[in-house]
């Protein structure tokens, strides 16, 4: 659970990066403040912070995530367990496009790291799993089961009202039309 909300904050959190060259990430917000802010407004912090992690260097990148797993460590097991019951219930209230805005900028995150650093990433999540209590292993597979089948049923829906949409197209397009002209 703690990994799961770990993932969810790094993707969350934000930065406010300064006009100039320098690159260096600020510390990572609060998960506390972060539970507050509104999903536009994570959202928005998230871009800043993806943009910000573009411009960081991998060693300023890690020392980020080091940072960052230090705050959720200093968080005692209730305050994680309330933290991710928030989240969780928050990230049910928003519509598919804000699912799907949210999970393009984590996407694009990670994307943006090298090689190495998503190695390290998965081999952080790996360590941080070990850590968990059985029954803390157990939900976070079924929350990564049930994230998984969310993301599917909105691939579906969306293949749907496309296909929909190209079946009401074929109806009512002249050219389409069963009648005594020319078949192509």
């Amino acid at each position: 659970m703690k990994s799961l909300f770990l993932k969810s904050c790094f993707s969350l959190l934000a930065a406010t990066t300064a006009a100039s060259s320098f690159a260096a990430l600020p510390d990572p917000v609060d998960p506390r403040a972060v539970a507050q802010m509104s999903m536009e407004e994570r959202l928005e912090q998230s871009r800043q912070l993806r943009d910000a992690m573009a411009k960081a260097t991998p060693e300023e990148r890690k020392a980020y995530r080091e940072k960052l797993r230090a705050k959720m460590d200093a968080l005692s097991p209730e305050e994680r367990r309330a933290l991710h019951h928030k989240m969780r219930d928050d990230w049910k209230q928003l519509t598919p496009e804000q699912k799907e805005r949210f999970s393009q900028d984590r996407r694009s995150l990670v994307e943006g790291l090298s090689r190495e650093e998503r190695k390290a990433m998965r081999e952080e999540r790996r360590k941080a799993f070990e850590k968990m209590t059985p029954e803390e292993r157990k939900k976070w597979r079924d929350d990564l089961r049930k994230m998984h089948h969310d993301r599917m049923q909105m691939y579906r829906d969306r293949m749907q009202m496309h296909q929909e949409g190209m079946h009401h197209d074929h109806h009512h397009h002249p050219k389409h039309h069963h009648g005594s002209g020319p078949k192509c």
